[in-house]
């Protein structure tokens, strides 16, 4: 059906929405009945008055190899979204902390024959996987969305094949990724990523796969 919203006043008890987003019946659609959509998140845009909703979106047949975000509008945190668009993030740009050594975009020849899964496993540790998505955008499954103090907005997700996950500034929308972002724990396999901000320390909980 979509995405289904439930709201709770005391976290026990919990009042049933209904559907925030309803996925579409047109089979050319991104959203079309029969995608992966996972991981949904909103939060709140003060400037442009919108709930924003991020989420995991696979192509209806496409298993996992879309490895797309999307993202959808509303008016109320309980919907109705409006879907807009799906993406890989940050197509064309380098994460910050990105080492030269690491800038470089493999020839297709340099990769052919060889599978990669979003498992552990060697051949994700031996190539440039970043390098590899450069143009077409970093792959982008498992995800979060976290918003700081200045109302910056972040979107992380599990990249590379799943092995190391990126942090990426939003535009001041919150609908589209700025192009700013950074690679952090590089192979170390982690999703069901959430951060939290105490007393001004940042804490970033995973579950390591």
């Amino acid at each position: 059906m979509g995405v289904h919203c439930d709201c709770s006043g005391d976290l026990h008890n919990w009042d049933d929405q209904g559907i925030a987003l309803l996925v579409s019946q047109a089979p050319n659609s991104e959203i079309s009945k029969g995608c992966i959509l996972e991981r949904p998140k909103v939060i709140y845009n003060s400037k442009t008055k919108k709930f924003v909703m991020w989420f995991h979106l696979e192509h209806k047949g496409k298993k996992y190899n879309t490895a797309h975000s999307a993202v959808a509008v509303a008016n109320s945190p309980t919907g109705p979204f409006t879907f807009l668009h799906s993406l890989r993030p940050n197509a064309g740009h380098w994460p910050i902390n990105a080492s030269e050594e690491i800038k470089h975009v493999p020839a297709k020849s340099e990769l052919e024959g060889i599978k990669f899964t979003g498992d552990a496993q060697l051949n994700t540790v031996q190539h440039n996987i970043l390098g590899r998505d450069f143009n077409q955008g970093q792959m982008a499954r498992d995800m979060t969305l976290f918003v700081d103090d200045d109302e910056k907005a972040y979107h992380i997700y599990s990249s590379e094949n799943n092995s190391t996950l990126h942090i990426s500034q939003l535009t001041d929308d919150y609908l589209a990724p700025s192009g700013t972002y950074s690679r952090v724990f590089p192979n170390r396999w982690m999703e069901a990523s959430a951060i939290c901000k105490h007393q001004g320390k940042y804490y970033l909980l995973s579950e390591r796969l």
